[in-house]
């Protein structure tokens, strides 16, 4: 409950930060920082609160689990596969939105789960094919997928591979 309760607070957080001054800031500062500068935004000042916000959320979901672990092991914490997971699925969802990453994030493990439950042997075969494809078939992600088959009325998945010419 408490984790749920962190992942509604950090989705709040986005969903704030995306809608005021200060997300168009960032916004800005990711297109051209140079011509953010020029128009009067402070991007030392925008960066550095960006990453202190980070931290803030990161230290509140790190001190939770390091509550309900007891003893903490630097090996399994400092994976490279938790940093791969996360891209992906950050990539499966839709960058640059903020359900994107969510809906990546929850499928993905749906799907992992699913695959460690009934293919044991295999499942980290198995769920590695499912990435692919899902990053061959929508390199968008699937957010940003289905607003654009939306708005354009086609919804071929080949016809978006085409498009983005994979």
């Amino acid at each position: 409950m408490l984790f749920l309760a962190l992942a509604a607070l950090g989705l709040f957080v986005t969903l704030l930060v995306s809608r005021s001054r200060f997300g168009y800031a960032l916004r800005a500062i990711h297109q051209d920082e140079d011509g953010a500068a020029a128009v009067g935004i402070n991007t030392t000042r925008t960066k550095v609160l960006t990453f202190a916000l980070s931290g803030v959320l990161v230290g509140l979901v790190g001190s939770a689990y390091a509550f309900q672990q007891v003893t903490i092991y630097p090996e399994r914490l400092f994976d490279v596969e938790i940093t791969v997971l996360m891209v992906v699925m950050v990539v499966i969802g839709g960058s640059g939105t903020v359900l994107g990453p969510l809906i990546g994030a929850v499928g993905l493990q749906f799907v992992s789960e699913w695959l460690r439950q009934n293919y044991t042997g295999v499942h980290t075969l198995l769920l590695g094919a499912v990435i692919v494809i899902a990053v061959i078939l929508l390199p968008q992600g699937l957010v940003n997928y289905v607003r654009e088959a939306r708005t354009a009325g086609e919804y071929s998945l080949l016809a978006n591979v085409r498009r983005y010419r994979l």
